[in-house]
Order: C-alpha cells, then structure tokens, then sequence
C-alpha cells in the first residue's frame, strides 16, 4: 500500500498478508460446510448476510479485503493512495485476471462498482453513497472521488465484492477470488472448486440443511466438517462428542430490537395509534429488559450484555456509558404515562426458520419480560433473507435483528441502520429518522482526523440513546462446529475461508 498525505493514520496502520503462508491441505479432499441457508443470487452485492458471505467471499475479491481482525490489506487493489482529501486511486493486483482467464481491466471494475452504487438490488449501496464519481486512471487505477472528505472510504470499499458478467461460455458470474462457482442452486447447495493455481486447495461443499439436528448428526458421522454459527446449546452436544469440537470467537455480532418508529398506525400493533412513536414507551420497553437473564437463559452465558451498537473492539465505542439495568417501576411508570397502563399487543418479527435456535429463546425470554409490564408479544419467525426484506419493505413494526459491521466502525453501521432511508443510505433502518442525528453521520463521514471523528461519533451515540430508535440487547459468541483435525482462520466478521482450512489428518 502506498498511502498518501490525505489518509488518516487510523486508516494508515494498513496489516500486509503474513509472509508466513498458511500451510495448505493436501489435494482431493472436498469440504462439507452445512448451514441454514444459502446465497439466493450468485450477483454478490445483491447479498449483505452470513450465509452469503461464507460462499461469495471465496469467490469475489473487493478492491481492499480486512484480514481476520479487519485489519486493511491489499485485495484486486495491490496498493492505493490519496492524492488529495477527495480522491482514492486505487492500483489493481499486476496480472490480475478472472475465473475465465481473461485478464482484468479497470473499465470492468469500474462498472461493477457502479452496479453496486446504481442497481437498485444492490445491498452494498450504503458502502458507496459517499462517492461522487467511479473512473479509470492510469497504469491500471481505479479512481474513486467523494462527494467530501471521507476517511473511512477504503474500510468500506472493503464491503464491494468486484465481479463481471458470465462471458461465453460461463454459466456464472466471474470473480478474482481463490474458488470460482463448480454448481449452484438459489438458496440451496454451492460447490467452490479452486481456481487457477489453487488446485492444493481443497474443494467446498456449502450444504444448505434446516434442520439443526440433522446438521449436528451430519458432524458426528462424518458427512459434515464444519457447521457456522451454532446456538449454546448445539455446542454443548457437540462439545461431548469424541469426533467433533467446538471452536469460539467473540466476534462483532450484534442482537438488537427496533420498532417502527415514524408512522401514526403500525400494521402489526393491535390499537388504533403507534406506540412506538412515543418515546416513554420505547424507554419503558428498555427498561423492563433484564439482559444478563437474557444472556444466561438464551444463550447459556455466551457473549455480553450491550447498550450501544457497535462492540467495545469496534472504531466509535462510548466506553464511559453505563450498561443498562432492569428497573420495572421505571417501566410501568413509563407506560402509565403514555397512556398505556394495560399495555398492547404486538408482532415481534425475528430469525427463526432455519437459522440457530438461540434466537427463538431470545424471543421467549423477551416475550417474558415484556408482559410484566403489560406489552404482549406475538412471535412471527423468518428466514434471514425473509426478515431482511421485510425491514427492507418497512412491513413490520418491531424486530429482533442480527447485525454484523464488518467494517469495525460505528458510522458504518449507523449508514445502515440509523441513516433516515433515502437513495440506497439507511437500508436496514426500520423508520427512524432524525435530521440531528443525519447530520451527525454526514459529519463524521466528512472527517478525517480520528481524535474529531470519534467525538463526533460519540454525540451521535448520545442522540440515539435519548432516542431510543434501537434497543441494543447481546454480543453473541461466535460457535462453530468442526471436525477433530480439521482446522480454520476464525475471523471477527464471521465468514468462512477455504485458503484458511487445515486438515490436520484423517477421521
């Protein structure tokens, strides 16, 4: 990397790949990954979740990667620079060619970000919404300019895939990565075979199977190496099993709840008014939350307890703010003087079909809490993709969400989930909208000296406490199940890759 006078030094500690390269496995072995859910669309910008991303991301390489500690490294781009506060060149990889063979031009690069910034079914627009052009410079460049400063643009190139259209002849999409597609079938099963000069490394199977149990047999008999994102329970009967074991991350996972927060009627709420839009109910609802019961009971003590949205490893977190606390006189104070003494009935959307089960007790322990003081909970789950498109849609009035920022930065997020939803910004924000706290984001996103941006940050995190758009509830513990002598980079934004998996030797 080659940063110039304008990048800003929390940017600037760029990690290069280790010179000690990860030993390989041996040839012919195929990978079995079993998983809830699978990729709908092979176009990777068009997904922004777990499942997703532990297929795509060993196919599709960004412009700049983050390493397994979301550490900034070289990508497609073997180096970029800013010449200037609004200007990111970024260098391709010499010799850089896709899955097809043909060797990768800037004009191609370009266009796919552009898809990703312009297609309206593009989930990485957010990533983009900062930049003002996409062109192609010299000896290889791709040249980037902002609509203002905006120091945190190579953390959030990170988040592009790069890809091009199936040429003649290809049946897939073409990537840069380390695997390209063998087969695939929307929302089921996905084979990655090495590409180029990868042929040591071994084949993946990304196997799609619902049903929780079934996974865990498929790990004990053999038929299974590698099982993401297990719930407290599932590890403790794999933990017990002579073939299998279980591997841990604190990572960056986040539960929160959010309601609908801006329409006078919600379509999910059995009385005639919206009582989100009151923020003594939204309080009221904080306040009867007793996280550590939740932790404990849902999922076995496996994380931590939060009262922002980001992680205390993450860029922007307030580590002066008191975690919160139980206080259900507080409550049903609260409520009585929103009008609300008897409560309400509400649907509470989550992830619930075919994912970990940890989320449905989640969802028991809340509904628990909740109706001491009076606000009963209707579950409905969801697959992932099912959840997300309803956030998408605004067709719900409260939700439990999953949030990952793979970026590592509270203004990344906050583009996501607090940004008022216009042109591709705010896509996962249920219906909050506050132009103070917009305004916040914008400046912070404008910023380049860490120190001012983190202050900036930090009175963003204060408007949206008082607010009370988001309940922050868990930091979960990343579990995944594994085959004895078999061996992965466990990464904080969770995802899966096979450059990383070691099979020390035979079952």
């Amino acid at each position: 990397m080659k940063p110039g006078p304008r990048l800003p030094c929390w940017l600037a500690a760029v990690a290069l790949l280790s010179a000690c390269a990860t030993p390989r496995p041996p040839e012919g072995r195929t990978i079995v990954i079993v998983q809830a859910e699978g990729p709908l669309s092979l176009e990777p910008c068009e997904n922004n979740e777990d499942f997703s991303g532990n297929v795509l991301g060993n196919v599709f390489e960004p412009l700049v990667a983050m390493n397994a500690d979301l550490r900034l490294v070289p990508a497609l781009a073997a180096s970029w620079y800013t010449p200037d506060a609004t200007t990111w060149v970024f260098r391709l990889r010499e010799g850089a060619r896709w899955h097809d063979g043909r060797a990768v031009v800037p004009a191609e690069v370009a266009a796919s970000l552009e898809r990703a910034r312009r297609d309206p079914k593009s989930r990485r627009r957010p990533e983009l919404s900062q930049v003002a052009t996409i062109a192609t410079g010299g000896d290889g460049e791709v040249v980037l300019k902002t609509k203002a400063p905006f120091g945190a643009l190579a953390s959030q190139i990170a988040q592009v895939p790069i890809s091009r259209s199936p040429g003649p002849g290809a049946r897939f999409p073409q990537g840069t990565g380390p695997y390209l597609i063998g087969e695939f079938t929307p929302g089921g099963d996905t084979l990655l075979v090495p590409a180029g000069d990868g042929s040591r490394l071994h084949r993946l199977l990304f196997r799609v199977v619902p049903d929780a149990r079934e996974r865990q047999r498929m790990l004990a008999d053999g038929r299974a190496d590698i099982i993401p994102y297990l719930a407290a329970s599932e590890a403790s009967a794999i933990e017990g099993s002579p073939t299998t074991r279980v591997l841990r991350r604190r990572g960056l996972l986040i539960a929160f709840l959010a309601m609908d927060y801006a329409r006078r009627r919600s379509p999910y709420v059995v009385m005639k008014r919206n009582p989100f839009q009151d923020v003594r109910v939204r309080r009221a609802l904080s306040a009867a939350i007793d996280r550590e019961a939740l932790l404990k009971e849902a999922l076995g003590g496996n994380g931590d307890t939060l009262a922002q949205l980001v992680v205390p490893e993450a860029f922007g977190f307030a580590s002066g703010v008191a975690r919160p606390v139980p206080d259900l006189t507080a409550a049903r104070r609260l409520m009585a003087e929103a009008g609300l003494k008897e409560g309400f009935e509400v649907t509470l959307d989550f992830e619930g079909v075919a994912v970990e089960s940890s989320m449905e007790r989640v969802v028991q322990v809340l509904a628990r809490q909740f109706a001491q003081i009076g606000v009963r909970v209707i579950p409905r789950p969801h697959t992932t993709q099912e959840l997300l498109a309803r956030v998408e849609s605004h067709d719900t009035s409260f939700y439990l969400l999953s949030w990952v920022g793979t970026s590592g930065d509270f203004g990344s997020t906050a583009e996501f989930l607090l940004r008022t939803p216009s042109e591709g910004r705010g896509t996962d924000n249920g219906n909050y909208s506050s132009p103070e706290a917009d305004a916040l984001i914008d400046e912070a996103s404008s910023t380049l000296d860490p120190g001012a941006r983190l202050a900036i940050l930090r009175r963003l995190e204060e408007r949206v406490r008082a607010d009370v758009p988001v309940i922050p509830l868990l930091r979960r513990e990343d579990l995944y199940g594994a085959a004895r002598g078999l061996s992965f980079e466990l990464r904080l934004d969770r995802e899966i890759r096979g450059v990383t998996v070691v099979v020390e030797g035979k079952r």
